[in-house]
């Protein structure tokens, strides 16, 4: 004899539609999960590039004020957006360094080209230079404020910092 089971074999239309709900559900909040990830990563991205590039012209600054033996521009106690140098070695003096569109440059000398301070990934939207009141070691405060180049415009791509910092010749 067979033995009759009283449920019937096979999954039901609501289970099938119950389990299409809870995958789609699942579906959708890990591909949202995964595009948070990513916008945060692409920010994260955008300031390490903002930071880097201002650690390294802050580090080429120092290097070219302290071997500076005074500062032409700008004159004690006024700001401005150059900066120029009297540097020791005379085929490189005066070193200016100045803004050039959105990238910060370096002059040495009449004779030698340009070279940018800044790279295409980031924006220069401001510098100043102060020099100091003399006092017994000169000195000039840099401020320049940094951004990412974001050609798409997206908010996760863009980040902007300003930097200050003060630099005293060495004698």
């Amino acid at each position: 004899m067979k033995r009759f089971s009283q449920h019937p074999v096979g999954t039901s239309l609501i289970e099938v539609v119950l389990t299409v709900t809870l995958i789609t559900f699942l579906g959708i909040v890990a591909i949202d999960f995964a595009r948070m990830l990513l916008e945060q990563s692409y920010h994260i991205r955008a300031q390490q590039e903002v930071v880097s590039t201002a650690d390294v012209v802050t580090r080429q600054l120092e290097s070219l004020v302290h071997n500076a033996q005074s500062i032409i521009a700008p004159a004690a106690g006024t700001s401005g957006s150059v900066l120029q140098l009297l540097l020791p070695d005379p085929p490189h003096s005066p070193a200016t360094v100045s803004l050039n569109g959105t990238t910060l440059q370096l002059s040495e000398g009449a004779a030698l080209a340009a070279l940018p301070l800044t790279n295409s990934h980031v924006t220069v939207t401001g510098v100043q230079f102060t020099t100091l009141l003399p006092g017994s070691i000169p000195a000039v405060r840099v401020q320049f404020t940094l951004s990412t180049a974001n050609p798409q415009s997206s908010p996760e791509g863009s980040y902007t910092q300003t930097f200050t910092n003060t630099i005293r010749l060495i004698r």
